[in-house]
């Protein structure tokens, strides 16, 4: 063992090759670490290792928190379309603003390019803005406009400093929206680009615009007036319109003293061509009531936007059967009447379901339509009129003056026995378009309009052209349909109301307590 002096004193022996490299530049840090990392058993003095360790550290930690650091400083212009949102009418000219907000960023360059669709609108116009001043303050780079294409494109550039940092209009683009066509357009930035003093790129947000294309609205007058059945004036009526293929929903004016309604709607906004409105037409006390429906026509259209439409209520237990196309219930008894039918078909009560269908009724057959069910008690219609409201094709030279008969009949049940309690024939006269034809069935004197249990409603249609069909539609649009109406006296059938019923029942009651009486009496 040497002696305690003779040792060597590394305290005040000069720095070796490796401590040298101690003084190193800041750019050298990464490869002196782990030159240092690798002759770290070499090195002799522990508080030197642990000063290049918390080096390290805090060089690693700058270099995470730095990109942290920019990001938070980076910030993004915004470039709109305003309005973001515009209304217009087919050959309106119309303005646009591009605009730009930097956001608290120093902006000296933007450019953008702006698609549309070209076949509702055309550009005619790009303007430069104030964003970036006026005169030689800045310079417009490019302005061009493709309508074959759809699209603009611009750019700008300031030239004098400093940059931009208040919000205001870059370009003001002119259009034009295409005649007699509506629809939507986007109008949407494809390319965005946004530069600093330095030519530094600026991130960028955009909000796009819409513009929407609507047809100029016009008044579209609903109107009539409402009548009893027995012709006497409804005054002050309560009539709702729907439009049913939007569930809007309207009060039509009315007036104490006047029996006219009428509603004025807005066309292409409240109602267009082919929508179908629905009229709930009501008596003042609501007792008496009746719907009915229409399709707006291109006729209506043409002639100025006006339907007049008088309604008639029916008394409180007046009945509508409509003619269908579907076939009769299981349970009626077929019609015993020795001729050949062209149909045994059902007519719904209360309601039409047709849907523009038609039959074609030749000479040699018969139509009928059943009710959808049978009497299910005694009961009377009393001896008056039926009405029959039979809607046909346009009537030709060779059907001129022919008739078409409609029967208003029992059958009895199980035999299908035909009686006939009311009848008409009409002679039909030309005709160029759809006819809806008002028949009044009077009352058969020779019979009563009296029915059994489990007797049936039914109807009988003739026809006798030998040289054409006559084309019946079950309903030719939208509150076009064929129907039968029952007289004011309908009990209520099938079934009588609950009054009906009891005053038949008294009347027994009386007639049997007077034969009681006059027995007594013998």
């Amino acid at each position: 063992m040497k002696p305690k002096s003779a040792r060597r004193d590394t305290s005040k022996q000069p720095l070796g090759k490796c401590e040298k490299k101690l003084s190193f530049k800041k750019k050298d840090l990464p490869k002196k670490y782990y030159t240092l990392c690798t002759i770290k058993e070499r090195m002799e003095h522990k508080g030197v290792m642990q000063g290049i360790v918390l080096v390290a550290i805090i060089a690693i930690s700058l270099l995470a928190v730095l990109p942290m650091t920019i990001s938070q400083t980076v910030s993004a212009g915004t470039v709109s379309v305003e309005p973001s949102y515009i209304e217009v009418t087919p050959g309106e000219e119309f303005t646009v603003n591009v605009t730009v907000n930097p956001e608290g960023v120093e902006i000296y360059g933007a450019q953008y390019e702006l698609h549309f669709n070209n076949s509702l609108l055309n550009a005619t116009a790009q303007d430069k803005g104030p964003f970036f001043g006026s005169g030689s303050d800045s310079t417009v780079l490019k302005n061009e406009i493709n309508n074959t294409m759809g699209w603009l494109k611009y750019g700008e550039v300031r030239t004098a400093t400093p940059g931009i940092t208040e919000p205001g209009v870059l370009a003001t683009v002119t259009f034009h929206a295409i005649d007699d066509i509506d629809g939507h357009s986007e109008l949407k930035f494809t390319v965005v680009k946004l530069s600093d003093p330095n030519v530094n790129p600026i991130p960028a947000n955009i909000n796009n615009g819409t513009v929407e294309i609507i047809q100029p609205s016009s008044p579209f007058l609903v109107s009539g007036y409402v009548f009893y059945e027995n012709g006497s004036e409804c005054n002050n009526p309560r009539v709702n319109i729907t439009n049913l293929n939007t569930s809007e929903e309207w009060q039509a004016e009315t007036s104490p003293t006047s029996n006219y309604y009428q509603l004025v709607l807005r066309h292409g906004i409240d109602i267009v061509t082919g929508e179908t409105l629905q009229l709930d037409v009501r008596s003042p006390d609501g007792s008496q009531s009746k719907i009915v429906e229409f399709k707006i026509s291109p006729e209506e259209v043409n002639e100025g936007w006006r339907f007049d439409y008088n309604i008639t209520l029916p008394v409180p237990k007046q009945q509508t059967w409509y003619l269908t196309p579907e076939n009769k219930s299981d349970d009626a008894p077929t019609a015993n009447d020795g001729l050949e039918h062209a149909k045994d078909n059902l007519m719904h009560k209360g309601s039409g379901n047709g849907t523009g269908e038609y039959f074609n009724l030749s000479y040699t057959g018969v139509a009928w339509f059943y009710a959808d069910t049978g009497a299910e008690c005694g009961l009377g219609f009393g001896d008056n009129p039926w009405k029959a409201h039979i809607r046909t094709e346009a009537i030709e030279d060779d059907e001129v003056g022919h008739n078409l008969t409609v029967e208003i009949c029992r059958l009895e049940k199980g035999t299908g026995n035909v009686i006939v309690l009311a009848s008409h024939t009409e002679q039909l006269t030309a005709v160029g378009t759809k006819h809806l034809w008002n028949i009044t069935c009077e009352d058969n004197e020779s019979t009563t309009q009296d029915f059994s249990t489990g007797d049936w409603l039914a109807v009988r249609l003739s026809w006798d052209c030998p040289t054409d069909e006559l084309q019946i539609y079950y309903k030719a649009e939208a509150g076009s349909d064929s129907y039968i109406e029952s007289p004011s006296t309908d009990p209520g059938y099938p079934i009588p109301e609950l009054s009906t019923l009891i005053l038949f029942a008294s009347g027994l009651l009386a007639l049997v307590g007077y034969v009681l009486l006059e027995r007594d009496k013998r």
